[in-house]
């Protein structure tokens, strides 16, 4: 990811070498564009979304199954949100001043879920935004990374619900 308001500021997850059961990635920013980065935020379990506001002091990173966390110093330094409320995160969107999640909620709800107060609370909502969502946050990509993004479409997506147990 990147800051909108300085593309300078850039953001990339490296996984750290261990064990599979337990993955952990490093968040890494650079400020010159990517020529260098520096870890911030400690290690966080395996990295999924990335989302900052418009100014880019507020950025938030979520972990598939490791919950939201948020930066107020323009990704210098994170703190968890709803630990106790928030499992995971695959998508995040920052737009009119609400933040967007794809997430799974305690005690296990997926679903779109959306915060106006910066990731203090959650609200669930319901109907099909997800594509509409994933759509925009590609199209936004393109627009700053003009021909250098690539989409991967899932061929078939399941989860812990799905009664055919290709869930392993």
């Amino acid at each position: 990811g990147f800051l909108p308001s300085d593309s300078s500021v850039v953001f990339m997850r490296e996984q750290i070498p261990g064990s599979s059961l337990d993955p952990k990635d490093k968040l890494l920013r650079s400020s010159d564009g990517g020529k260098t980065f520096e870890a911030v935020g400690g290690d966080f379990p395996t990295l999924s979304a990335f989302a900052a506001t418009p100014d880019g002091k507020t950025v938030w990173v979520s972990a598939r199954f490791g919950g939201l966390y948020r930066s107020t110093d323009s990704g210098k330094t994170f703190v968890q949100l709803l630990p106790q409320l928030i499992n995971g995160a695959d998508c995040l969107y920052y737009r009119q001043n609400v933040l967007w999640a794809c997430a799974n909620m305690a005690p296990n709800k997926d679903g779109i879920w959306t915060s106006a107060d910066l990731g203090e609370s959650f609200q669930q909502n319901m109907g099909a935004l997800y594509g509409p969502l994933k759509a925009a946050s590609e199209r936004e990509a393109e627009k700053w990374f003009p021909g250098k993004t690539t989409v991967i479409r899932p061929g078939l997506i399941v989860g812990p619900g799905d009664p055919s147990d290709r869930f392993t």
